[in-house]
């Protein structure tokens, strides 16, 4: 399933069994705060899709590392995290590997 209408692809895989999608977000664009608002509008957009077409897939949304520790690491971040319950893996942009899973 392609989940982004424009940007950056999402891939479908498994974690424990688990179908995921994932929604990779680069986070290089105006703002930190202007690229929290676009990821968080996607990723309930792709929620509401994916629970209707495929309900036994849960998505998580892809962050660099450099997100996590910059607007995701701070009260903003974490309330967002909190409130909207979301699925986040941090990757490491230069070694191209998870560092941490928040489910």
């Amino acid at each position: 399933m392609y989940i982004d209408l424009g940007a950056e692809p999402a891939i479908g895989a498994e974690k424990d069994g688990q179908k995921i999608a994932v929604e990779v977000k680069s986070f290089i664009g105006e703002s930190d705060i202007h690229n929290l608002s676009n990821s968080i509008g996607q990723y309930n957009l792709y929620k509401n899709i994916l629970e209707e077409i495929q309900p036994d897939r849960k998505l998580y949304m892809a962050i660099p590392n450099y997100a996590y520790i910059g607007v995701f690491s701070e009260p903003t971040g974490q309330l967002i995290i909190k409130k909207e319950q979301l699925k986040i893996i941090i990757f490491n942009e230069k070694e191209g590997r998870i560092n941490q899973w928040i489910q």
